[in-house]
């Protein structure tokens, strides 16, 4: 008989993935805007905005699993 799935918080992974497409999006738009947009790639950008907002609702929802996980 194979042994239950584990159930750990799923939070900080749902929090590390919103945090590195925030960085990756500001160092984009601070540093390399013109050359993205020149090289008609600026949409790459707005990806990153997209990812944050997605992962702003993962996190949102990995906050409300954690919570109604049993205590062990």
């Amino acid at each position: 008989m194979a042994p239950p799935p584990p159930d750990m918080p799923m939070t900080p992974f749902a929090a590390t993935g919103t945090a590195i497409w925030l960085i990756a999006g500001l160092v984009m738009y601070l540093f390399f805007k013109d050359d993205l947009d020149a090289a008609g790639k600026g949409w790459w950008i707005s990806t990153c905005w997209a990812g944050v907002l997605s992962g702003l609702v993962g996190t949102t929802w990995m906050v409300l699993h954690d919570r109604a996980r049993p205590k062990d």
